[in-house]
């Protein structure tokens, strides 16, 4: 019998995605290393691996982001150890790529502690949904819309490290 793909819906995605390095989320996060799933961590390098394989040469690809949206909870030392795994294996590929990272809804605060300061071709990515912001009369929309430059201008001064907005939508 034959069957016809339907979709179930456009974020149906969203089921699978990959917040899942940390085993227990509620553990202390004092040991946190101990906590990595490293299954998952060993595969997210090795597909950076095989992209910047592939890819590394094509000159239409500027750049790649090792990974989305890290949850906020994700112990800095841990975001940090995975970022200078993945920064090493795209610096080697392809030396030319910018390297972005996502803020981990934290800002600049990735790159505080001198982190990989002095290192090039890097970027930290924010994402200025207005979907999930609190609204109000349309001035809101205008006075946040504007307002995004002079908020991560002042993080490229703390840190120094551009920023870029890898997402954004009014939905």
């Amino acid at each position: 019998r034959h069957r016809r793909y339907a979709p179930k819906g456009t974020f149906e995605h969203w089921a699978h995605k990959g917040w899942d390095w940390i085993i227990n989320s509620t553990a202390d996060w004092g040991i946190a290393m101990s906590l990595i799933n490293q299954k998952h961590w060993a595969h997210s390098i090795r597909v950076i691996h095989k992209v910047v394989q592939m890819y590394g040469k094509h000159p239409s690809v500027w750049g790649l982001s090792p990974v989305n949206e890290v949850g906020a909870w994700t112990p800095m030392d841990v975001l940090r150890k995975f970022y200078w795994e993945a920064y090493g294996h795209v610096r080697h590929g392809a030396p030319h790529w910018i390297f972005v990272m996502d803020s981990s809804f934290r800002g600049g605060e990735v790159f505080r502690d001198d982190f990989m300061r002095g290192c090039p071709n890097k970027a930290v990515d924010k994402h200025p949904y207005h979907a999930w912001a609190p609204w109000g009369q349309v001035e809101t929309y205008y006075k946040r819309s504007c307002g995004w430059a002079d908020e991560n201008v002042a993080i490229e001064e703390e840190v120094d490290v551009p920023v870029i907005a890898g997402e954004w939508s009014l939905a």
